[in-house]
């Protein structure tokens, strides 16, 4: 976020809940790219458990 707005939140660039909405966009944009490769039960498995955030 910092790089992204060129600032800090302490500087009042962006605020906490626009990191979550951006995060929660994301999942939401990750999702509709799996949904349509899936049967009915791995759709079902896949919104049933947590998605992973960050990186491994």
């Amino acid at each position: 976020m910092n790089s992204g707005l060129s600032g800090s939140d302490a500087n009042g660039y962006w605020q906490w809940k626009d990191a979550y909405d951006v995060l929660e966009i994301a999942q939401i944009k990750y999702l509709q790219t799996l949904l349509p490769k899936l049967n009915h039960q791995q759709t079902l498995k896949l919104l049933n458990n947590k998605l992973p955030v960050g990186r491994k």
